[in-house]
């Protein structure tokens, strides 16, 4: 590709998520103006100035990866609640929907609104691209940090210590600037030089770390790519987004072995994490070429996130269990597959996403009438 695309490219990638964000780190945060708190509250954060820090959330009840962050959005509320944590989850939903769906939750512990008029939602969220998007909000008011919510955890272990240097967040942001702008200018030495820098404080920074990846695959530099995310994954071994950019390289490669002695590793790695596990099994089903994934590793992988996850948590074991019956269903355990299948959609009855549990159990079924048809 020649340069110039390849700046275009960039530059339109880039400039969408520079500009999503209305609010900007070291700004004081937007009180919280809820219609209706279905669980705890009230929260003012005002009334949280001076002893507070806040993390405040937005999502959805139909969104998955916002379903995600509810057990490790709990987990942190009961790690830092005496040291005067407060966490908020805002839904722009139906009243009743939202209501509902608190209600089946058994691990769903901390503060929840619902923003009928959307008046919080659009202070925060006007023109910022998904959910669920947090922010951080120090006892001084004013936003210390904004991003996924399974990315904060080293900024808010720093936060609640009170070893967090505000003027790191303010940096980031700078140096966001400074890539947009070398962009714009066409000068992409600039622009490498801005993304690393936002890496070295944030290595887990979705558009700097996207940029570097983007740069580096419209190279042909797999070799390069690959020595960059070691060096990064050696300084931070415990960040599983660049873990996971190192397996999308040893995928493009081709190269088997190494693809199985990264995954491997990122078992060991990550095997108190049933998420990080279930993304990373998924990926390698679903974006490898047929008889080509380390289906073994998958499913290895899978079942150590079945195993890890309470069935009190019921949509995050049905998508556990989902997976796993993908693995199955690769390795031609069709029954397996199917009894798998069927414990995932036992456990989703009554949620939205029912429908489709459903749909790929009546496949798996339907694969063994096909079967036994053609004998």
């Amino acid at each position: 590709m020649k340069t110039t695309t390849l700046l275009a490219s960039i530059l339109f990638l880039v400039a969408i998520q520079l500009s999503a964000a209305p609010l900007k780190i070291g700004d004081k945060a937007p009180e919280l103006k809820i219609d209706k708190w279905v669980k705890n509250g009230p929260v003012r954060l005002a009334d949280g100035v001076g002893k507070n820090v806040y993390v405040v959330e937005f999502w959805a009840t139909w969104c998955p990866p916002c379903r995600m962050s509810i057990p490790h959005l709990s987990d942190l509320q009961k790690k830092y609640a005496d040291k005067g944590l407060v966490v908020v989850g805002i839904s722009r939903e139906d009243v009743t929907k939202v209501e509902a769906f608190v209600k089946q939750q058994a691990n769903m512990d901390y503060n929840v609104g619902v923003d009928i008029s959307g008046e919080t939602y659009g202070a925060y969220m006007d023109g910022v691209q998904g959910i669920p998007h947090a922010y951080i909000v120090g006892k001084d008011g004013t936003i210390l940090w904004m991003g996924h919510p399974l990315q904060m955890d080293d900024v808010l272990r720093q936060v609640m210590a009170g070893t967090f240097d505000p003027k790191t967040g303010q940096a980031v942001e700078e140096w966001k600037q400074k890539l947009q702008e070398a962009l714009q200018s066409r000068n992409i030495e600039d622009a490498i030089k801005a993304a690393d820098e936002i890496l070295k404080i944030n290595p887990e920074d979705q558009m700097a770390l996207g940029f570097r990846m983007f740069v580096f695959s419209k190279r042909g530099a797999i070799g390069e790519a690959a020595t960059y995310i070691d060096q990064l994954i050696a300084a931070h071994p415990d960040k599983s987004k660049l873990w996971f950019a190192r397996i999308d390289i040893a995928k493009k490669s081709g190269d088997d072995a190494q693809i199985r002695e990264i995954v491997s590793k990122f078992i060991e790695r990550f095997k108190s994490k049933p998420a990080a596990l279930n993304t990373m099994a998924w990926g390698l089903l679903d974006s490898m070429p047929f008889g080509s994934a380390p289906v073994d590793l998958a499913f290895q992988a899978s079942a150590i996130a079945v195993k890890e996850t309470s069935s009190d948590d019921k949509i995050m074991k049905a998508a556990y269990l989902d997976t796993l019956a993908r693995c199955y269903y690769a390795m031609c355990q069709l029954d397996k597959a199917i009894e798998t299948q069927s414990k995932a959609l036992e456990l989703m009855k009554g949620e939205k996403d029912a429908e489709r549990f459903e749909q790929v159990l009546q496949f798996y079924k339907n694969v063994g009438k096909w079967g036994a048809s053609s004998k």
